[in-house]
């Protein structure tokens, strides 16, 4: 229209044509395009106007009639020579996903990723399925970036991203304020065969009307089919809930010391594809009463394999002289045994010191292999006996002791125990740390022990601030590699008093020797009106005697610094001084 082709003013003008046949049409990936019409508008070889219109064919994506989606797309060239195809409709281009889902395009656009073309949309989406329409009560999930590919797979932009949201999932006596959303996919076996699921996680907190109890509820995931075209059309949708967990106090104002009861409850679910275990706990308190009880699970029927972790906390003391006992602790499981592997570490290079300080210290089934290592030992086999002990006559303000004793087959024999002074009676599902601890542990054919303390007066340590630890072990396999460290040189004993005083030690003995130090530090800053005055000073030691090679050594330091500050004039004096001999090859003094 108007075209004009001349030598100096270039192309002016229009040109363009319509396909009402749909005869002109190409792939794009997976999808079918035809190009419907198209138009450019030229001045002087410049595109001031083009207009594109096609049509998209999405197989895997159904409209309202059961039939492949078709989107009406529009499309627009710039000067440079690249182009974007868009659709955009205000009630959004609703589409399903093989009955499972709906997703309601609100904006459309064309892309390309490395080889894939994708739809980038804001959407809505819903789902089809009866259970998860009921319990959805018709609400719909805003995603503001998700890309839909041409070979059917979906993602939100960010990947498996988490999606803040404000939507409720209807449980029946359970209602779950959804806070956020996630998406993934993974392979599952269905009717013996391994098939492609998408899944869309609903992470939130529940509200059980009419008792006021809050909980929480991870790992609730709605999971469907997305290869229905390769099975024949079958495919399989479900829901699952990974983790609930509940808190309640009664009555519900209450504070913790002034309840009448504390009751927390958790069950844990096999994750599909992940995990065949149940993982569940449950616990009562009654403050007012001072009895307290639970018990801790971990399961697997296939194999079968359990482990199971109770206690009790007594109102009052069993008396055994001057102390008594305060409450009880049972462990008792099958193919779950302890084991270094159970935390990441590994047997016969690690140390059972190491696997006893792992969080959360001491025994804990946590820290248990279940059957996928275990199915194949002999015997695996744990039991365990625990139980409080304090002093009677304060109910055990003084000193309380919590020991427990476990047997894990083939790997461990372990007696371990903790303490604290002066405070509050332990209690056996305490959370916090007692001061002080100590074990022996006999397994991979050597014995380790281990003791420490982590303690302050008072709890802030102004007074007084102590951290220390004694490790020692012997092997049966290698006579020679013992140990028996008080400190070590890079975690030494370490006594802070008045927060102006830091002593510190070490003293590590073994076969191929001994090394030991000590280091003293003063410091002291004080303002005196305009003055700011800073004071510090160090004495260390230290030496080693080798056994492997006849060689001795050790050292002296000391120094110091006086630092003051009036207004803009600083004066500062520092002085160190070393002194240091090694003997007899080489002899060294310097």
């Amino acid at each position: 229209n108007n075209l004009l082709v001349g030598s100096e003013g270039g192309v002016s003008g229009s040109i363009g044509f319509s396909n009402p046949t749909d005869q002109l049409q190409t792939k794009i990936g997976n999808w079918l395009f035809i190009l419907n019409s198209f138009s450019l508008t030229f001045k002087q070889n410049v595109i001031t106007e083009s207009n594109i219109a096609g049509t998209i064919k999405i197989p895997k994506l159904k409209d309202a009639n059961g039939d492949p989606a078709e989107v009406g797309i529009k499309g627009h060239i710039n000067e440079e020579g690249d182009f974007n195809l868009t659709a955009s409709e205000p009630d959004g281009i609703p589409l399903t996903l093989f009955n499972f889902v709906t997703i309601n395009f609100l904006t459309l656009e064309l892309g390309r990723e490395d080889d894939n073309f994708y739809f980038g949309t804001s959407c809505q989406i819903w789902f089809d399925n009866a259970l998860m329409n009921k319990i959805l009560n018709g609400q719909k999930i805003e995603i503001p970036q998700l890309r839909v590919y041409d070979n059917g797979s979906i993602e939100i932009v960010g990947g498996n991203s988490f999606i803040p949201t404000n939507i409720s999932i209807d449980l029946g006596p359970v209602e779950i304020a959804v806070t956020g959303i996630h998406f993934g996919s993974t392979q599952l076996e269905h009717n013996g065969v391994m098939r492609k699921y998408n899944y869309w996680g609903f992470d939130g907190a529940m509200s059980l009307d009419p008792l006021g109890i809050d909980a929480r509820g991870e790992g609730i995931k709605y999971y469907y089919t997305v290869d229905n075209d390769e099975h024949n059309g079958s495919g399989d949708s479900f829901l699952h809930i990974q983790t609930i967990e509940i808190d309640l106090i009664i009555p519900g104002s209450a504070s913790p010391e002034s309840a009448v009861a504390i009751i927390h409850g958790m069950l844990s679910l096999p994750d599909p594809g992940e995990t065949t275990e149940y993982i569940g706990e449950i616990s009562l308190k009654l403050p007012k009463a001072k009895i307290a009880g639970g018990a801790a699970m971990k399961m697997q029927p296939r194999y079968p394999a359990f482990v199971i972790d109770a206690f009790i906390d007594l109102p009052a003391p069993i008396p055994i002289g001057p102390l008594g006992i305060y409450g009880f602790r049972g462990l008792l499981g099958f193919r779950y045994v302890a084991e270094k592997e159970a935390i990441g570490l590994v047997s016969g290079e690690d140390t059972w010191y190491e696997y006893y300080t792992y969080p959360p210290k001491g025994i804990h089934v946590s820290k248990f292999s279940g059957p996928e290592r275990t199915e194949d030992y002999d015997f695996p086999f744990s039991i365990g006996a625990g139980a409080v002990l304090g002093t009677s006559f304060d109910s055990g303000t003084l000193i309380s002791l919590r020991v427990m004793i476990l047997l894990s087959l083939p790997t461990l024999f372990m007696v371990e125990g903790r303490a604290s002074i002066l405070s509050a009676r332990l209690g056996l599902d305490d959370s916090g740390e007692p001061p002080f601890f100590a074990f022996i542990a006999w397994g991979d054919n050597s014995i380790e022990s281990g003791m420490g303390a982590d303690f302050q007066i008072p709890k802030s340590g102004l007074l007084i601030d102590l951290y220390a630890e004694v490790q020692s072990g012997f092997f049966f396999d290698y006579p020679s590699a013992w140990y028996v460290n008080f400190g070590t040189r890079e975690v030494p004993i370490t006594a802070r008093v008045l927060t102006i005083i830091t002593a510190q030690s070490y003293l590590m003995l073994s076969a191929q020797g001994i090394e030991a130090g000590a280091r003293v530090d003063f410091e002291l800053k004080k303002q005196f009106g305009p003055a700011k005055v800073h004071l510090a000073a160090y004495v260390e030691v230290g030496g080693y005697i080798s056994f492997e090679r006849p060689q001795i050594g050790g050292y002296i330091a000391a120094g110091g610094i006086i630092d003051i500050d009036i207004w803009i004039v600083a004066v500062s004096l520092s002085l160190d001084a070393i002194f240091s001999a090694e003997a007899p090859k080489p002899f060294l003094i310097y």
